[in-house]
């Protein structure tokens, strides 16, 4: 609503056009300020404010913008985040691919040297073992972290599941169980 003081010299305003600007007031104008800016006596705009539980409407009406306001602005940040989290999961999911594809690269070289040499047992044991443990800590570590890119770990170690969902402050319920022991994890004394 568009704020204005009203010029007294035009008509007074009703009690529900000064309802409205009491209520919608950005600046919470005082009942007094009301009666000057509607034209009307401040004893009047005491009976309606009253009469109408106007304060009650006010404190309820700026609660209810706040809480919408405060509503919209996590939406709209989650959604950003839930956006730059996607972004960050897919960088890291090609990060991890890259690692794998490097150690199945490198096995792959060893295992064509060894296949076009006379002795390929013998080209094995030429190779260091600290280079084969290079190369498996590499494509173990990409796997991993490939799983967990894309939660994977979640759905093989169902109690990571569990962790997660408690670490957000929510409680398992287990729906086998009779309803007053069925909550795993919390105190039901």
């Amino acid at each position: 609503m568009k704020q204005q003081k009203k010029d007294n010299s035009k008509r007074s305003w009703n009690k529900y056009e000064a309802e409205q600007y009491y209520i919608e007031s950005k600046d919470l104008i005082s009942l007094r300020d009301l009666a000057s800016i509607a034209g009307r006596g401040t004893t009047t705009v005491f009976k309606w404010s009253k009469a109408g539980n106007w304060v009650s409407k006010r404190e309820k009406y700026w609660a209810e913008l706040n809480k919408k306001t405060r509503e919209k602005t996590i939406s709209r940040v989650s959604d950003v985040w839930s956006k730059e989290a996607e972004e960050l999961a897919t960088e890291h999911l090609e990060h991890h691919k890259k690692f794998r594809k490097l150690a199945e690269m490198l096995l792959d070289t060893a295992i064509s040297i060894a296949s076009n040499s006379e002795d390929p047992i013998e080209v094995f044991r030429k190779l260091k073992t600290g280079d084969l443990n290079h190369i498996s800590q590499i494509s173990e570590r990409a796997v991993k972290g490939e799983r967990d890119s894309v939660g994977l770990h979640l759905a093989i170690d169902p109690n990571a599941a569990i962790r997660l969902i408690e670490s957000m402050g929510y409680v398992i319920i287990d729906p086998s169980e009779p309803v007053d022991s069925r909550v795993i994890g919390a105190d039901l004394n």
